[in-house]
């Protein structure tokens, strides 16, 4: 399970979550699958305030985490949730910022 902060191209609002079904590597092109209902996101080697992809999430390891997993655990066992930081803008959310974000999204997802 992999949980992280991510930029959107898309609308919906800071602190919104997504479960990944689709990971794009964004230099090869190259696409990684999963087989739950859920967003595209594509990888990038490094920040970035643009993106030619329409309607994706947007961060930096879920591509190398997705294939390294893949060669081990098997795909309905392997989970990318993100959480909305920003809307791929110049501003690089801070770690307390990063840390209410992820405490937000496991506060309202928590078990009883």
């Amino acid at each position: 399970f992999n949980i992280g902060i991510a930029g959107a191209n898309f609308s919906c609002k800071k602190g919104d979550s997504f479960l990944v079904s689709k990971v794009i590597d964004y230099n090869s092109r190259s696409i990684l699958t999963l087989p739950h209902q859920g967003k595209k996101l594509t990888c990038t080697p490094k920040p970035t305030t643009k993106i030619d992809i329409k309607n994706t999430l947007v961060d930096m390891e879920s591509y190398g985490f997705l294939k390294a997993s893949k060669k081990f655990i098997k795909d309905e066992n392997i989970f990318i949730q993100k959480v909305v930081s920003d809307f791929l803008d110049a501003t690089i959310p801070s770690k307390e910022e990063v840390y209410k974000l992820i405490k937000s999204y496991y506060n309202t997802h928590q078990q009883g």
